[in-house]
């Protein structure tokens, strides 16, 4: 309701009252109190709108996506919240990891560079050292890679003040082609 006193349907009272998907994206950096009004909404089958309750609508279905498993921070995502386990018990988990297809498409059929990306990812996971290597860093990557020698570049779209010792360590263990240019600018990056 805003300051003269009307009422202004939101996206959430339309999927309650007409069906339909609601999708919260970033569950796990939601304010716990909105959980508290959406779990009593999907435990009642009801919500309380300022004009009116509303009984959801038999297609009315909840969707959420997050980071993290709802547990709280962890090392990449340290904002993230701790999801209470009522909200966490309505929800199924599914994992969803980089899809090569999407690499492939975010940076615009650039092999070299997906195949750094996979190789990137993996030696994070094994040397236990934490480096993001996300969609966002292939498409800026893949529109600024003419702009900047793709040093510079590493060093503002992945490394991001990232330690030399970590940055070496990841370097020596990546399965790449060592004459991949986006190896070889991340090694020259830390030169």
């Amino acid at each position: 309701i805003d300051g003269h006193g009307l009422f202004h349907d939101t996206n959430f009272y339309k999927a309650v009252k007409n069906g339909g998907l609601f999708f919260i994206d970033e569950m796990d950096s939601c304010a716990s109190d909105v959980l508290v009004g959406l779990n009593a909404c999907l435990a009642n089958g009801y919500f309380d709108f300022p004009t009116e309750t509303v009984e959801a609508h038999k297609d009315f279905r909840v969707i959420s996506a997050g980071n993290t498993i709802g547990r709280g921070a962890d090392d990449m995502y340290t904002g993230r919240q701790a999801l209470d386990l009522s909200t966490m018990d309505r929800f199924l988990t599914v994992k969803i990891d980089y899809d090569k297809n999407i690499d492939m498409a975010v940076a615009k059929g650039d092999t070299a560079l997906v195949d750094f990306a996979h190789a990137l990812r993996k030696a994070s996971q094994e040397t236990e050292i934490t480096i993001l290597m996300s969609y966002r860093a292939l498409a800026v990557i893949t529109k600024l890679k003419e702009k900047f020698e793709l040093a510079k570049l590493m060093n503002m779209a992945v490394l991001k003040g990232m330690p030399s010792d970590d940055v070496y360590m990841l370097t020596q263990n990546m399965d790449i082609d060592k004459t991949n240019q986006y190896y070889k600018a991340l090694k020259k990056a830390v030169a």
